[in-house]
């Protein structure tokens, strides 16, 4: 038995760590990420995260051209900072929104950061018929009809919106970020 609580712990504290807050210690969390001292990110729900290098060096998630702090909670999953605002959790947890959209380290990564993009590229797979879809048509899109599935590039200034309209969409079963991939 104690041999199995042994074992749950280390789990535990080395895959996921959950902490709730509204800010955090970049030092904590994010060692390796390779960041510049100041840094916005504008996030699919049109929130927006900014990290300051200063003594406390902290990431906070604002509301969208405001200085209100959104509730939001922060996750380390294999070295790899989430930070998801409450709003988004609903749609995460029916398995209908990517996680990865939330995930800091991917972003930079992706140069989806506010000063290299003004774009977010993601899938929207919609259920069927497709003929019956609800399409995103507010943004720059490419349509697979076969698979039931769009490529969009959403324009971050009209996230507030889009994010609106999105989570009234009753024809969306899932939507991803578009991953980078690597060609051989």
């Amino acid at each position: 038995m104690q041999l199995i609580s042994k074992i749950v712990f280390i789990l535990i504290s080395t895959f996921c760590c959950v902490l709730y807050a509204n800010d955090f210690e970049r030092s904590n969390i994010v060692p390796t990420m390779q960041s510049p001292s100041n840094l916005k990110i504008t996030l699919i729900t049109g929130d927006t995260v900014s990290y300051e290098k200063n003594s406390t060096s902290t990431f906070r998630v604002y509301e969208k051209g405001s200085s209100k702090l959104v509730q939001h909670k922060s996750l380390s999953i294999n070295g790899q900072l989430y930070l998801i605002p409450l709003k988004a959790q609903p749609l995460i947890n029916l398995n209908i929104l990517d996680q990865e959209f939330f995930n800091i380290n991917k972003l930079v990564n992706y140069e989806l950061d506010d000063a290299s993009s003004s774009l977010y590229p993601i899938l929207i797979k919609y259920k069927s018929p497709f003929s019956q879809a609800n399409l995103i048509t507010n943004a720059s899109a490419i349509t697979y009809e076969k698979i039931r599935t769009q490529y969009i590039e959403l324009k971050k200034s009209e996230l507030v919106q889009t994010w609106a309209e999105i989570t009234k969409n009753l024809t969306i079963e899932k939507i991803n970020l578009d991953e980078k991939i690597n060609h051989h």
